[in-house]
């Protein structure tokens, strides 16, 4: 099955937004994250700072979706890898499942989205949107979390 995004569909995104318990989307993306990676001295692709937006730590399998766009451009889902910090593991999207179930995001670390971008990007301003859905076990429901804002590649 082929994969919807939900910043590709305004009415969804807001449905899922203004349903959701979240107060602190004004901090998921973390401000000055956003820089280019380089393996050797070819750019491959670039990595953001984000923050979990709900009051508990939470396990790494709860991320039920996450996406991003750069300057309107979607990265797709095989391009998304997340990684808590301090923590050696880096997951595609797809590889997160129950053996992470032990796994924490705690409120206190940054999870860091790698993108794959060959190339990366160019010095200056950029818009970045993060969208991030987990689910909150003992409430059965997702919780979803959307914020949009500029940051700058040094």
């Amino acid at each position: 099955m082929e994969y919807k995004a939900v910043l590709e569909d305004p009415k969804e995104l807001e449905r899922l937004v203004y349903s959701a318990r979240s107060c602190w989307e004004q901090f998921l993306i973390v401000d000055g994250s956003l820089e280019n990676d380089t393996w050797g001295n070819t750019v491959t692709g670039c990595t953001l700072a984000i923050r979990t937006c709900w009051y508990r730590s939470l396990a790494v399998t709860l991320i039920r979706r996450l996406e991003v766009r750069i300057d309107g451009e979607l990265i797709p889902q095989e391009d998304i890898y997340f990684q808590v910090e301090d923590n050696p593991h880096v997951y595609r999207l797809d590889e997160i499942g129950p053996e992470q179930s032990e796994e924490y995001w705690y409120l206190n670390k940054y999870g860091y989205l790698h993108l794959r971008k060959p190339g990366g990007l160019t010095k200056g301003p950029h818009m970045v949107e993060v969208f991030l859905e987990v689910f909150v076990t003992y409430h059965n429901y997702p919780d979803a979390t959307y914020q949009k804002k500029i940051l700058v590649v040094e």
